[in-house]
Order: C-alpha cells, then structure tokens, then sequence
C-alpha cells in the first residue's frame, strides 16, 4: 500500500473553476453596469430635488431671492444658483451622457422668500441611451421626484 498526499488541484479542477468564474462574470458585470447607470440617474434626480430644496429654505431665512437655472453646459455648469440676481453662488455638472430633455435653452426658478416658486416646471433628465426621469418643481415650492 503506498500513501498519496494531495499537494494542491489539479489542472482539471483549476480549469472547472476559472471555467465557472467566467460565466459568472460574464453574466454579472453587464447587470452591473446597467444598475450602476439607472443609479446615477436616480442620484443626479434626487441631487437636483436637494439643491431646489435646499436653495427654497435659504431664500426663506435670508429673505433673499434664490435664482435656480438649469442650462446644460454653461460656464462650466449644468446647473446653477445665483443669490439675488448676483453672480453665480455654486453650480454643478450633470453626469456624462446625462442631460436635460429641453436640450440647450434656460430653464430659470425663483424661489422667493414666501416659500414659492415662480413657475412650474418639469426637469426631466434624459440618458444617452433614452432612459428618462423627472423632477417637478410646483408654483407652491413643493419639489417631487417621480
């Protein structure tokens, strides 16, 4: 009787296991890709619905009138806040392949210190690949993701 002792895998077990790991990257990294988008989008939404209402609250305490414009790519911009018709006070940049369904032209909101908006308005933010979502702004300050 002769003693054998395993010493590691052999090159069929290897084989079996990369062989594995591969449909299961290859059936999980577009998934992940494709969450990670909707994600981004939903984020950038909510992130538009923050800034309105967080903006909407400044102008309540200061008293100050808080200009919201949405223009994609404008001064480096894709958003921006200006405090009583001054110059630019913050602005951001929508993610890439990410922009607004007007296209190029001004969307402004002024949200005065009474809480309100001067207008209602629909943002709706469209993906490359024409995936869209929406924030509405109401005349009220109510700002809604859907």
């Amino acid at each position: 009787m002769s003693k054998r002792t395993s010493r590691g895998f052999s090159l069929i077990e290897l084989a079996v296991v990369m062989l594995i790991l591969g449909i299961v990257l290859a059936t999980g990294i577009p998934s992940f890709i494709k969450y990670r988008r909707d994600q981004e989008l939903v984020t950038t939404c909510q992130t538009i619905a923050s800034q309105i209402r967080l903006y909407r609250a400044t102008a309540m305490v200061t008293g100050r009138v808080q200009r919201f414009h949405l223009y994609y790519n404008f001064s480096g911009y894709d958003y921006h806040v200006h405090d009583n018709n001054g110059p630019v006070a913050k602005g951001w940049k929508l993610p890439k392949g990410v922009t607004y369904s007007w296209g190029g032209s001004l969307i402004g909101i002024d949200l005065t210190p009474d809480g309100r908006a001067s207008q209602s308005v629909d943002i709706e933010l469209v993906r490359d690949d024409g995936v869209r979502d929406t924030v509405s702004v109401q005349m009220s300050g109510q700002v809604l993701y859907h």
